[in-house]
């Protein structure tokens, strides 16, 4: 069962606008916080900003989200937890 996971973020450029690979890629874009659901455990980890990498990414488990393909996918990538 797959990881379902939610990041929180700010920026200065305007998402609806630019689109996930741009907001991203934007020197003002950070990540928040993030919330990971492991629909197999039940189990919940809130990261936040400045925290290592998150532990259930180690599980190896598939990760889903919301906009998996463009804002998520982007997030990820820009945090260094894979693609």
């Amino acid at each position: 069962m797959p990881i379902l996971v939610a990041v929180e973020s700010r920026s200065r450029a305007d998402l609806k606008k630019v689109g996930g690979r741009n907001y991203w890629a934007h020197a003002s874009s950070e990540a928040l916080c993030a919330v990971f659901f492991d629909t197999d455990r039940g189990d919940i980890e809130i990261w936040e900003r400045g925290q290592p990498r998150p532990a259930m990414l180690e599980r190896g488990a598939e990760l889903a989200a919301h906009n998996a393909r463009g804002f998520d996918r982007f997030a990820a990538e820009r945090l260094g937890w894979g693609p």
